[in-house]
């Protein structure tokens, strides 16, 4: 981090920080104290950021808070707060964070990045899963890592360059029929987003459903088609265009073949207009998400818990604390670094009550 944001600079940074944290991330903590509860919770919403800012286990951290002298009495163990966390209701969760996410996208408006013809992209993040797979929310996925099991989100994110914000997350038990879940989500995204310029999928999603969906709604797309014999008999036939046609599964899309600098070829369904080139250079964008999912790493937590509101709930987590770095990062000169952000922030991060129209004075 430049040395003129150290000093007062970082203070300000941090308080905006807090202040974003206070207003955007604290409300899904959305479990009732017990009665005559030894902790405050404040103190549990303290621990449970510290864990996701330093990427580390619940036990551990708290084992080392409760050492010091000056926390041992505001630390909880982590037995008592991942037992909270396991009475909040998925629905109410999932519910919260929409709303939460709405806020982030408004306040990203008034920072001054109006969110009018972006591109947005849909994705699937698989967090692998190591034990028993007849857990509730684990799914099989492409071997990886030494496992073939996952838990998986669904995320819808704006790849505008200094915009992304993820619009949305939705956990998923099922990669079928995922068309019945994007177009509900493509109607939520619209009410934060004014136009969208286009929408890129990866091959994924192909699906004919969704296809005729995006067409019928005159929604701009783009998404890359599975080289199958048929498509290149296709392509060989109608070569000499630049555009061509093709029926997949009773729908007829748009199809331009583009290679890029590296050689490799592409089938990219499309309904917007422009040159192969072109259209791929807009699909490329999409690899902007795989940015994202690894800054959003930067603020998940660990844990071995089988428990399904946990896995859930510490994601979502990760995501809103990765929209605060973004809004954090919103047309400012200098670039707030994560790893400087975590440090300071461990050492000072109790929440307290401030009102947002502060981190704008």
């Amino acid at each position: 981090m430049p040395d003129n944001l150290l000093g007062t600079s970082l203070d300000t940074v941090l308080l905006k920080f807090k202040t974003f944290v206070q207003e955007l991330v604290s409300p899904i903590f959305t479990f009732q104290m017990k009665p005559f509860a030894w902790y405050k919770k404040a103190d549990l919403i303290d621990l449970m950021l510290k864990i996701a800012l330093m990427n580390c286990y619940a036990e551990g951290l708290s084992n080392a808070l409760r050492k010091q002298k000056s926390k041992r009495k505001s630390t909880p163990t982590s037995e008592t707060l991942l037992n909270y966390l396991k009475t909040q209701n998925l629905n109410d969760t999932l519910e919260t964070a929409k709303a939460q996410i709405a806020k982030c996208a408004t306040l990203l408006v008034k920072k001054g990045l109006v969110l009018t013809n972006v591109a947005i992209a849909f994705d699937w993040h698989d967090v692998r899963f190591y034990g028993k797979h007849n857990k509730e929310g684990v799914v099989g996925t492409k071997p990886e890592r030494g496992t073939s099991y996952a838990y998986c989100y669904l995320t819808v994110s704006i790849i505008t360059p200094g915009k992304r914000l993820v619009l949305a997350v939705v956990p998923l038990q099922s990669r079928d029929e995922l068309w019945q879940i994007v177009l509900p989500l493509l109607d939520q995204v619209l009410q934060d987003v004014k136009a969208i310029s286009y929408v890129a999928f990866d091959n994924g999603f192909q699906d004919s459903n969704l296809l005729q969906a995006l067409i019928d709604r005159n929604i701009p797309f783009i998404i890359p088609l599975r080289d199958t014999v048929k498509l290149r008999r296709r392509w060989r036939w109608r070569r000499y265009q630049k555009r061509f046609n093709y029926c997949t599964k009773g729908v007829w899309v748009d199809v331009v073949e583009a290679v890029d600098s590296v050689g490799l070829q592409y089938f990219l369904g499309t309904n917007l207009p422009g040159r192969p080139k072109r259209i791929l250079k807009f699909y490329k964008k999409r690899w902007g998400i795989e940015t994202s999912y690894r800054m959003i790493g930067q603020f998940f937590a660990k844990t071995t818990s089988g428990d399904y509101m946990v896995r859930v709930w510490y994601f979502v987590l990760a995501v809103l604390l990765y929209n605060v770095w973004i809004l954090l990062n919103a047309k400012v000169k200098n670039h707030v670094i994560v790893v400087r952000l975590k440090l300071a922030c461990f050492w000072s991060l109790p929440v307290v009550p401030c009102k947002l129209s502060d981190s704008f004075g």
